[in-house]
């Protein structure tokens, strides 16, 4: 994720890269981790997520030597992935909106109107995910 597409006053950023759906989709920062974000920005740097050198990180990098290290020190078994899930059943579990759960996440409406007549605009994302 590179600094230049968070944009924290307006709580989101712009990102995906592995769908059509996903592609470039504005995606809203809960107000719970608005702060951590915040923190993490470096103006110096041009990712948010920096290996030591202040270099874009690697997912082979974040995986084995990031996130592994955590999950053990947690004692815990699961991967990057498994958030999409919880987050998916979270929003579900507070009612949030389903076409705003799929743009959220970047995934594909299969119904017509939902895929071209249906709008969501950030604020109503931010809605969405202000739920949790």
């Amino acid at each position: 994720m590179k600094n230049k597409n968070i944009y924290l006053e307006e709580r989101y950023f712009r990102g995906g890269f592995k769908t059509e759906a996903g592609t470039n989709r504005g995606v809203p920062i809960h107000k719970k981790i608005h702060s951590l974000i915040d923190a993490r920005m470096d103006s110096k740097n041009e990712y948010l997520i920096v290996n030591q050198d202040g270099n874009k990180m690697s997912y082979y990098t974040y995986y084995h030597e990031r996130w592994k290290k955590v999950m053990e020190q947690l004692e815990l078994n699961h991967k990057p992935h498994d958030c999409r899930h919880t987050f998916a059943t979270l929003m579900d579990n507070v009612n949030a909106n389903k076409l705003s759960i799929k743009r959220i996440i970047g995934h594909a409406s299969k119904d017509i109107t939902d895929k071209v007549y249906t709008h969501k605009d950030i604020e109503q994302l931010l809605i969405a995910i202000d739920k949790l």
